[in-house]
């Protein structure tokens, strides 16, 4: 329906042709302007609010799902603490809260690590190969790589640059 609405309001602003809807053709007529649409300011400015209007609905639209994720984490946190008071559960979620200190750690060193091997694996291989040719990508390779999710670029890595095979050989293994 939004496609619709767009090409509708797209069809409204522009006008084709003369005011009988015969469009001129620079060919036929040397006379004739080499554009097909007819220059309107007010038009052409309206044109312009209206993509603006509809990146600044695309920029909220991506709010709310950002809020609509924190508050499913809300959620989940509170889930956590009603699960507190039943026994077997509850022993899962004390040892979260106890063992919390060092799986934030981990995660910070896990972080740290996979940042360094996404900028290294981004300058050895970034001009070669298209899933490292910049940092996002870089990282979510190796974020598939580690968990063996998709393609495993190792085959890849390995016949990209000759002299490094020893050296991905033993560090991206």
């Amino acid at each position: 329906w939004t496609f619709l609405w767009i090409s509708e309001i797209l069809s409204s602003q522009l006008q084709l042709g003369d005011d009988n809807g015969n469009m001129p053709h620079p060919l036929e007529e040397p006379s004739a302007e080499a554009r097909v649409f007819r220059p309107d300011p007010e038009k052409e400015l309206k044109l312009l609010s209206l993509e603006a209007d509809i990146r600044w609905y695309a920029n909220l639209l991506s709010a709310y799902a950002a809020w609509t994720a924190f508050n499913v984490l809300i959620l989940m946190f509170r889930l956590f603490k009603v699960l507190d008071f039943q026994g077997r559960l509850g022993l899962i979620t004390r040892t979260f809260y106890k063992s919390f200190n060092d799986i934030l750690h981990f995660l910070f060193l896990f972080i740290f690590v996979l940042v360094a091997f996404a900028v290294m694996g981004q300058k050895l291989y970034g001009r070669q190969l298209d899933q490292f040719k910049d940092f996002p990508n870089c990282l979510m390779s190796l974020v598939r790589l580690t968990f063996a999710i998709g393609d495993d670029p190792y085959q890849q890595m390995l016949a990209a640059n000759q002299s490094l095979q020893s050296f991905t050989a033993v560090y991206y293994l």
